[in-house]
């Protein structure tokens, strides 16, 4: 009884006698690894994912997709799409956006309109031509199908108007209020579409 007592005992000191012998500066040194591993992660902390591309209806045969660069806004006929404004131009955008319009038409895109020159809104210009889609870069009216849109010019950009619907993109800074047009809802190049009479 004693002696298994007695070797209990002495396992204890022998823990405690190495622990006693660690130095100051080998904690010190654990202990600033440590902190120096949590700062690394709080460096490191992943960046957010951006805002993915989402579609909806705005009007009848006319989508919304938001995310990823400008608002791209197209309308479907039986005869082909017409696409304003073709997103960022990074790795997947031009796929994702192809994707949400062969989700609601198989027919392929014949205009691309830009209502600006920035990445954002044209970064995808070259792959749709590529595609097939003619590139319209001045004032002119298009009529594919059922639809009829009008490009004005405004600035570096295009105010796309859409007469059956009552549609303009007007693109970031551009104002459709001072157009003799016949309007009920405004889509900007980024954020909320907005009615006419909306404050």
């Amino acid at each position: 009884m004693w002696r298994i007592g007695s070797g209990i005992a002495a396992v204890i000191l022998a823990v405690v006698s190495v622990w006693a012998q660690a130095t100051p500066e080998g904690a010190a040194a654990a202990k600033g690894k440590a902190t120096k591993g949590k700062a690394q992660q709080a460096e490191a902390a992943p960046t957010p994912p951006p805002v993915p591309q989402v579609l909806r209806l705005v009007r009848s045969n006319t989508y919304l997709v938001t995310g990823h660069g400008a608002n791209s806004t197209f309308r479907v006929t039986a005869s082909g799409v017409i696409l304003v404004d073709t997103k960022l131009p990074n790795p997947g955008d031009y796929e994702r956006l192809l994707e949400l319009i062969r989700g609601v038409t198989p027919q392929p895109v014949k205009f691309v309109i830009n209502t600006s020159a920035k990445p954002a809104s044209s970064g995808n210009n070259a792959k749709f031509q590529a595609a097939g889609a003619e590139i319209v870069t001045a004032e002119r009216t298009i009529t594919l199908g059922d639809a009829q849109v009008r490009t004005i010019r405004a600035g570096d950009g295009l105010l796309v108007y859409f007469a059956g619907e009552k549609l303009v993109c007007v693109g970031d800074g551009a104002v459709a209020g001072g157009l003799n047009l016949d309007w009920t809802l405004a889509i900007p190049g980024t954020g909320e579409p907005k009615y006419r009479n909306q404050k």
